[in-house]
């Protein structure tokens, strides 16, 4: 993984798409490369659930590709604040992708690219966080979004790493999930964890996609791979502990190799061995020499030596 120093403005840019599904259209940004492909990061009432056919739209070295994939990933909720999708791009791994981290936002300011009203080429907006503590798990920034923004990723001007994702309006603000709320979701597999959903919350994008509660992962595409191991998270600043999600248990050491004697036994063979060490000490003190067949203690086959 490359480190977050690395990330310039421009590999951000170009990891930005106007994303289609069906009759909606939003945004979304490349966050991994996996499996021989990519991996973008959208809203899932931009997307629709797993299986969902997608179109994803760059801008790459001067020329539009439209890319094709399907939905693997998805976590939805009418009630908390869980809206987001991953798309698979097979065979394209032609644009660096910018990762998502685990941390939470800093107080600095942030922007996003993306397609307002399904704009081609995308547009770029400067963003500045009006609210962000350490008890919110929704982001509020202003000027407001609007329509076809959803699935925009948010980036610090800092580090030029994804923060959040964009994917409703709220009281004339935009509201972002924080990308460790999203981490968090995959380590628990559950929509629940996202916390509650205010009133008022506006998705940006209308569209006849059926929504899809709860979390869902396509497992012909994933099979046994773990979410939170996928390519598509920061490594440079490890997460903090999470109180509300147990650490995943250690597995046992392995016993040491080797033969052990229970204590009994052992404490009965240096007794063994030291009345033996006394008769040679005795026949050595008295002259004579060491037989050539020494003598045996008197222990039987206890210890199997």
């Amino acid at each position: 993984m490359v480190a977050a120093s690395a990330f310039t403005t421009a590999r951000a840019l170009a990891a930005c798409a106007q994303v289609r599904s069906g009759n909606s259209c939003g945004s979304g940004s490349i966050v991994g490369h996996w499996n021989g492909g990519s991996l973008v990061c959208s809203n899932h009432h931009v997307t629709g659930g797993v299986g969902r056919n997608v179109t994803a739209r760059f801008r790459h070295n001067g020329r539009d590709l439209n890319v094709p994939g399907r939905v693997i990933v998805s976590g939805y909720s009418n009630t908390t604040l869980a809206d987001w999708s991953l798309t698979h791009l097979p065979g394209f791994q032609d644009i660096a992708p910018v990762p998502m981290s685990t941390t939470k936002p800093k107080n600095a300011p942030h922007w996003t690219h993306g397609a307002p009203r399904c704009t081609w080429p995308l547009v770029t907006k400067q963003l500045r966080p009006t609210r962000i503590d350490a008890n919110s798990k929704l982001i509020l920034f202003t000027p407001d979004a609007i329509g076809g923004q959803s699935g925009s990723a948010v980036y610090d001007s800092a580090e030029n790493l994804m923060r959040a994702l964009i994917a409703w309006s709220w009281g004339g603000q935009t509201g972002a999930q924080q990308t460790a709320e999203i981490y968090r979701m995959t380590r628990a597999a559950s929509v629940e964890v996202a916390g509650p959903r205010p009133d008022g919350l506006i998705p940006l994008t209308a569209s006849d996609i059926e929504l899809e509660e709860g979390f869902r992962v396509l497992s012909e595409a994933t099979g046994n791979i773990r979410i939170q191991d996928l390519p598509i998270w920061d490594t440079s600043v490890k997460p903090p502990a999470d109180p509300e999600q147990p650490e995943e248990p250690k597995p046992e050491p392995a016993p040491p190799s080797g033969v052990y004697l229970p204590r009994a036994l052992f404490l009965e063979y240096l007794v063994s061995m030291e009345a033996l060490s006394s008769e040679f000490r005795k026949m050595l003190e008295s002259g004579g020499d060491i037989p050539e067949e020494p003598i045996q203690p008197n222990t039987g086959n206890t210890f199997g030596l």
